[in-house]
């Protein structure tokens, strides 16, 4: 399909053909859900009434153990507050569309390397 060699790094090719990877997938899934309910979730800024830096991130729910920090749930805000602020007001086509642009040009190949990306790297396709 690429021509390209059999041991060679398929993130380029990701890039070139416009695929997500199986992880992309995942977490514009997750970005999407959260997108969806985003009138039921709540911000920070509703639990206190401090001025926090991170007042206007919806509120991650506490849990306990190790094994349910990792649930869809909780996942699913955790990269909702990677986003920058200004996508809570876009209409859905438009941030679907800067999500996906974002994971195509950006393969993951974990979970963890969304979380990883430079906060102006992320930026970028949200202006």
């Amino acid at each position: 399909m690429a021509n390209a060699d059999y041991l060679a790094h398929c993130r380029p090719i990701f890039v070139s053909l416009e695929v997500m990877t199986v992880f992309s997938l995942y977490v514009m899934r997750l970005l999407v859900r959260v997108r969806d309910e985003l009138d039921v979730l709540e911000c920070r800024s509703e639990i206190h009434g401090h001025f926090t830096r991170q007042a206007c991130h919806l509120n991650v729910p506490f849990v306990r153990l190790k094994k349910l920090q990792g649930h869809y749930r909780i996942s699913s805000i955790k990269a909702f507050n990677k986003l920058p602020v200004s996508v809570r007001y876009m209409n859905q086509a438009r941030f679907k569309t800067q999500v996906k642009k974002l994971l195509t040009e950006n393969p993951l190949h974990n979970v963890e390397e969304f979380f990883n990306l430079p906060v102006d790297v992320v930026n970028t396709y949200f202006v």
